[in-house]
């Protein structure tokens, strides 16, 4: 098994380890004072967020995956919570502010706009992985169709723009 750790460098020129465990999904805070990462234990997926500089250790936040920090402060990330699957923001310094901003289970790697007013992320609420968006005024916009499974989807930092992969079918080749 690979395992991975949540580790942060320091302007020393240092790196500390802030989680020795298996982790995935690391995200900063605005202000890199803080990172949040997902765990699995026990067959469920858990948020952590742990300062940077390793003067105190991880604190649960919520259930979930693909936690991404955004400029605004909030968490958002994905989880099923009693079958209403979806993306969430969550506010990791008061968790019962939360709300949920989509409503597919495969919603997936959601990723906040600079100016926190969206997340784009991954889905297969069509039948095929496209990219889509969703306005913290719950307005939702498909940017992606036919053709490759979109993932990875991230603004650029102006937000004028979305980068993402895509993986296509390709054809076999002729072995004439």
């Amino acid at each position: 098994t690979v395992g991975s750790a949540v580790r942060a460098s320091y302007a020393s020129g240092g790196v500390g380890t802030l989680y020795s465990g298996s982790a995935s999904w690391p995200s900063l805070s605005p202000d890199a004072s803080r990172v949040a990462y997902a765990v699995s234990e026990n067959n469920t997926w858990r948020i952590y967020v742990v300062p940077t500089d390793g003067t105190s250790g991880p604190v649960f936040v919520t259930n979930g995956t693909y936690p991404s920090w955004g400029p605004n402060g909030l968490i958002a990330y994905q989880d099923c919570p009693d079958g209403q699957c979806g993306l969430y923001a969550i506010n990791p310094d008061n968790t019962a502010d939360r709300r949920r901003l989509t409503t597919s289970a495969g919603d997936l790697n959601p990723q906040w706009s600079p100016d926190g007013n969206e997340v784009v992320y991954v889905t297969n609420f069509t039948g095929a992985w496209e990219i889509f968006t969703i306005s913290m005024s719950g307005q939702f916009r498909q940017l992606t169709s036919a053709g490759g499974e979109k993932s990875g989807p991230v603004f650029s930092p102006n937000g004028a723009q979305i980068a993402f992969a895509l993986l296509e079918s390709l054809a076999p080749e002729s072995r004439e």
